[in-house]
C-alpha cells in the first residue's frame, strides 16, 4: 500500500495510476502529493514540489482551517459535465460524425445553441451576412471550436452564486477563465500544443477559485470575519489557495493528468516536477498574464507586472512576439469573451 506522507490514507484509491508521474490531492489532509512510478506495482509517494502543506496555511481555528474541513464534501456537490455538452464533446471528437450529427445534438440545448450562433455572427469570424441555422453556424466555427463551446457552456454553472457579494468576483473570475482559455489556445497553436488541451487547461485553471469563494460565502457556516469586509483581502486568499482546492476539483472530474500540474502550477510554472507537462503549464501561466493584462484581471487594482524572460525561454518566444501576441488578443478577447461569458 502506498500511503500519504502526512496520513495513512492510500493514494492509489484516489486516481487511476499514469505513468512515470502524477499528482494527487489527499482526500483526508488534502495535501497535494506526487506520485513517481519505477518498473515496481507501487509509486514512490513525495509532497508535491515547491507547494507549502496545508497545515502551514491554514492554523488550527482560522477560517481556512473550516474550508478545508469540509472541502471534499463541497466539492462532491460539483456539477457533472452536462449532458448535451458531453455529448457534443464525444461527437466532436468521433471521425464518422459529420457537422449536421453535431447540429442535432446542439439543438437539445437552447444555451449551447444561442452560444454557437451568437459566436458565429460575432465580429471576430467577421461573418459577412448573418447566420440563422445551426448548421451553418456548426460549419463557421469548425470542430474545434464548438468543442470548446461545450466546455466552456459546461463550467459557466460553477460560476453563478445567490450571494450579492460574491457575483462580482465570480463574474470576473468567469470571464478571466474564458479570455485565459482563448489566450491559451492562440499561445498553444504557437508553440505547438494540442489546442483544445491548451483551451480546456486555461478554462479549468482557477476553478479552484470559484470552490473556494463559493464554500466562503455559501458553504461555510462558521465566521469569516474580515474577508466578508474587504474584496482585498478576499481575492488574497483566493489566490494562495485556490491552486490546491483546483488540483482537487481536477481529480474529481477525473480530467486528463496533464491538468493536475497546469492546475496546480499555474502560478509557479517553473516548479513543475514532470517536464512533459512544462509548455503546457507555462502556456497557461502566460495565457492567465495575458488576459490580465488585457483587462480580465480579478479584483480592483492593476495586474501585476510580470518577467517575460521566464517565457521566452521556457516557450521559444522573443519579447517581440509576447507584445504581438498581447495586440493580437486585445483585438480578439472583446468579442469572445462577450458571447462566452454571458452565461
Amino acid at each position: 500500500m502506498s500511503t500519504c506522507v502526512h496520513c495513512d490514507t492510500d493514494v492509489l484509491t484516489l486516481v487511476r495510476p499514469a505513468k512515470p508521474m502524477q499528482l494527487v490531492g489527499c482526500s483526508q489532509c488534502h495535501n497535494p502529493l506526487l506520485l513517481q512510478w519505477d518498473d515496481t506495482a507501487k509509486p514512490q509517494v513525495l509532497h508535491g514540489p515547491g507547494m507549502d502543506r496545508v497545515e502551514d496555511v491554514s492554523p488550527r481555528g482560522s477560517v481556512i482551517e473550516g474550508i478545508f474541513s469540509i472541502l471534499s464534501d463541497v466539492i462532491s456537490e460539483l456539477p457533472v459535465l452536462a449532458e448535451v455538452p458531453q455529448r457534443v464533446v464525444t461527437a466532436v471528437h468521433d471521425p464518422l460524425s459529420s457537422m449536421d450529427d453535431i447540429a442535432v445534438i446542439i439543438e437539445d440545448d437552447a444555451v449551447l445553441s444561442m452560444k454557437v450562433l451568437s459566436l458565429a455572427n460575432s465580429a471576430y469570424f467577421a461573418t459577412i451576412s448573418e447566420i440563422n441555422d445551426l448548421s451553418t453556424a456548426c460549419s463557421r466555427l469548425g470542430m474545434r471550436a464548438l468543442a470548446n463551446i461545450a466546455y466552456a457552456v459546461a463550467n459557466a454553472n460553477l460560476y453563478k452564486t445567490n450571494d450579492p457579494m460574491a457575483r462580482e468576483v465570480m463574474q470576473q473570475l468567469w470571464c478571466h477563465a474564458v479570455a485565459t482559455a482563448h489566450s491559451a489556445e492562440a499561445i498553444g497553436r504557437k508553440v505547438g500544443l494540442d489546442q483544445n488541451t491548451s483551451f480546456i487547461g486555461g478554462l479549468v485553471h482557477d476553478i479552484g477559485k470559484a470552490v473556494l469563494l463559493d464554500a466562503i460565502t455559501t458553504k461555510y457556516t462558521g465566521n469569516v470575519g474580515r474577508l466578508r469586509e474587504s474584496r482585498e483581502l478576499l481575492v488574497s486568499v483566493l489566490d494562495q489557495h485556490a491552486p490546491l482546492v483546483g488540483l482537487h476539483v481536477v481529480q474529481y472530474w477525473k480530467l486528463a493528468p496533464e491538468f493536475s500540474f497546469s492546475t496546480l502550477y499555474s502560478q509557479q510554472p517553473d516548479q513543475v516536477p514532470d517536464e512533459q507537462w512544462e509548455k503546457l503549464t507555462y502556456t497557461i501561466s502566460l495565457a492567465s498574464i495575458m488576459a490580465d493584462h488585457c483587462g480580465y484581471a480579478i479584483g480592483d487594482g492593476d495586474p501585476a507586472s510580470f518577467d517575460s524572460a521566464i517565457y521566452q525561454e521556457s516557450l521559444g518566444f522573443s519579447s517581440e512576439d509576447i507584445e504581438e501576441l498581447k495586440t493580437d488578443l486585445e483585438d480578439s478577447l472583446e468579442a469572445i469573451v462577450g458571447v462566452l461569458s454571458s452565461m
